[in-house]
């Protein structure tokens, strides 16, 4: 009987211990609820950016922003060296200079989201994220277009993990080319947006869209291409379209 007992509760546990690894590490999730109504605090219309208050009016929503270093001053970026110390010294600072909305190039350390929700709980005027998205420089400035793997395959994988990342469900203990820990802060709620790449090649985009291997249109549940769209655009638009549907699904 004891020996049943166990060879069930280390069954168990194993059972536990994939399910937390694919739920936490690999993102998997069940859509328990595929009718629910996806909600949102900010909408475009046209190009304005539009932010609801809680009264449930819609006001114009004006972006001052203030680029955000993971790392410290003469030390590689990919080090993430700054800690939660670090960063709620530089969010008190960003916020008593009148900044509103903090920009990162790619998912940051955890320490940083832990900051970010405790300065926002804390404040009446809380500071708002644009969430960055990188490539290594090496698939960026190389010879090869965004359809090869080390671009799509990565935007989109650490895509889906910045989104797990925000609303405070995901571990990263291997980054590629992203901050690593234990995700356990919903920022959600201030959160703007997810911003694909930065400081794109002129070359690399030039090569995308003279290439014939990727399409020159995509039309998705949430964004779509325009007749005359580049090739370089529809590849932007898939990405897009997947991450923003992983957040829709999961977390409505």
């Amino acid at each position: 009987m004891m020996k049943r007992f166990i060879i069930a509760s280390s069954a168990v546990a194993v059972l536990l211990g994939v399910l937390f690894f694919l739920v936490y590490f690999r993102g998997f999730y069940l859509d328990l609820n595929p009718d629910q109504p996806v909600e949102t605090v900010f909408r475009t219309q046209g190009k304005e950016l539009l932010y609801e208050t809680p009264d449930g009016t819609w006001e114009p929503f004006v972006i001052r922003g203030v680029d955000l270093s993971s790392s410290l001053p003469g030390e590689s970026a990919l080090d993430f060296t700054p800690d939660y110390e670090d960063y709620s010294r530089w969010l008190e600072q960003i916020g008593a200079m009148g900044a509103n909305t903090i920009r990162v190039y790619t998912i940051m350390n955890a320490d940083f989201y832990e900051a970010l929700y405790d300065y926002n709980t804390s404040n009446t005027d809380p500071l708002y994220l644009l969430q960055g998205l990188s490539v290594p420089d090496s698939a960026n400035y190389g010879s090869e277009d965004i359809y090869q793997a080390e671009f799509m395959d990565l935007l989109l994988e650490n895509g889906i993990a910045a989104v797990d990342v925000i609303h405070g469900r995901r571990s990263i203990q291997l980054g590629n080319y992203t901050g690593t820990g234990w995700y356990r802060w919903d920022v959600s709620p201030w959160t703007l947006g997810y911003l694909l790449g930065h400081e794109w090649d002129s070359g690399n985009i030039a090569y995308t869209n003279n290439s014939t291997q990727g399409p020159q249109s995509y039309q998705g549940t949430y964004f779509y291409t325009a007749p005359e769209a580049s090739r370089f655009e529809a590849a932007m638009a898939r990405l897009m379209d997947s991450i923003t549907a992983y957040e829709s699904d999961k977390y409505k």
